[in-house]
């Protein structure tokens, strides 16, 4: 009766077990790899965990954003490249996440469409650069002055304005003879016969276009001529709550913020709780003029009680508790630079503890090793750390695992300190 979770927790159970019997017959010197005929002792110590492997997902899903996709329709997934790619003409798919497309019937070489979604699209549709009545063949080629980039089109678009193309069949606005060619970025202004930039929240990464894209969801540009989709940031700011913890993140992070933004977050705690903030890594468009940063202070006042402020970037993580039972968080950015900005976890966790979580943030071993480093930039470690900080009880779900998930160290330093606190 184990679900997919419950398994993949035993599987990680069982392998951090195997290795630390393997940490174990190295540092005893038992452990002897041989080559060539010669036998090697590897080094002491000298095995350490990568945190940073990339995730890898299952066949028929992409990874994109640090999600797995599925493959969308009209595609399949290439076990060579990794990636989806395009149903070949004579295929279609209609389904999602899928390792090949299906064959057209009566296929015939040639026919069919690329990308082909659902099975009408096997027929034998028409060309780009050509229309018929039905969308079907026979067909008949643009005319001149006309083009049509689509398959299977019952009608082909006009360049405009007397605007002409060079031959029949023309498959875009590209081939229609403008009296200039305009950049990517740009569109063709077929009324006043010039370039115009993309406005903001549009792009156009091709040259010789007449239209833009527009930006998708509710995402929008810096900046007006852009010319690619990641341009299209989202200019909301990122809170997720959960009953004691949550996370604080910059606009469209984990790409870049946009530029003149302003975020402002609230953290009142319920009575008799205070605040942890940890800060694993913050990514600022440093300047001079000092105009992105980020300040934590008790209220909006500037006179407030400041708990944090940076307008630098910060690779080193910190903890620290908040110096007011309620913290005002704003984070600003200018129209000069822009970056990746950061994910800001924070806790509640009840005042009685204050003089034990004061005493843990405060030692400088807490962040002296990159073993240390590593538990506030994992967030699966973060996630257990703070779910034990805000409700304490909840050490019991993790007390058989806790000793493979952190490093020994930390429990050395941590030991000693809730003793010392439980004792007095």
């Amino acid at each position: 009766k184990c679900d997919v979770d419950c398994t993949a927790k035993r599987n990680l159970q069982r392998f951090n077990r195997a290795f630390k019997k393997f940490k174990r017959a190295v540092r005893r010197q038992k452990y002897i790899v041989r080559f060539e005929n010669k036998e090697f002792k590897p080094v002491r110590r000298s095995f350490m965990p990568d945190k940073n492997i990339k995730e890898l997902c299952k066949d028929g899903m992409q990874l994109f954003n640090n999600s797995c996709i599925g493959c969308t329709f009209g595609t399949f997934y290439n076990k060579e490249t990794r990636k989806c790619q395009l149903c070949p003409r004579g295929t279609y798919q209609d389904m999602e996440g899928q390792l090949l497309c299906k064959d057209c019937p009566n296929r015939l070489p040639g026919s069919g469409v690329e990308g082909a979604t659902m099975l009408s699209h096997c027929s034998e549709l028409c060309e780009q650069g050509t229309f018929s009545a039905s969308g079907f063949k026979p067909c008949m080629a643009c005319q001149v002055g006309t083009f049509q980039p689509y398959f299977g089109r019952t009608f082909c678009l006009s360049c405009g304005s007397n605007m002409k193309t060079k031959s029949t069949g023309s498959t875009g606005f590209k081939d229609c003879v403008s009296r200039k060619l305009c950049e990517s970025g740009h569109y063709y202004n077929i009324s006043t016969h010039t370039c115009s930039q993309c406005g903001k929240g549009f792009y156009q990464p091709s040259t010789g276009q007449d239209y833009c894209f527009p930006c998708p969801g509710k995402t929008s540009t810096d900046f007006v001529g852009s010319i690619s989709p990641d341009d299209c940031k989202d200019r909301r700011c990122g809170r997720h709550m959960g009953d004691f913890f949550g996370v604080l993140e910059s606009p469209n992070y984990p790409g870049n913020y946009p530029i003149n933004i302003e975020c402002v977050w609230k953290i009142r705690p319920e009575k008799q709780r205070r605040i942890l903030i940890i800060i694993p890594k913050i990514e600022l468009g440093d300047g001079e003029d000092c105009g992105d940063k980020v300040v934590m202070r008790k209220s909006k006042s500037p006179q407030s009680q400041s708990t944090f402020e940076t307008c630098e970037s910060r690779e080193r993580p910190i903890a620290f508790t908040a110096r007011s039972k309620k913290l005002w968080i704003q984070f600003v950015s200018n129209g000069n630079k822009t970056a990746r900005g950061f994910s800001i976890p924070f806790v509640t966790y009840d005042e009685q503890y204050e003089s034990l979580i004061e005493d843990i943030v405060r030692d400088g071993r807490l962040y002296s090793s990159k073993q240390h480093q590593q538990i506030f930039k994992d967030r699966q470690l973060l996630t257990a750390l703070l779910e034990v900080i805000a409700t304490p009880n909840t050490y019991l779900k993790y007390a058989n695992v806790s000793h493979t998930m952190f490093p020994p160290s930390f429990f050395k330093l941590l030991t000693p300190k809730v003793r010392r606190f439980f004792q007095t």
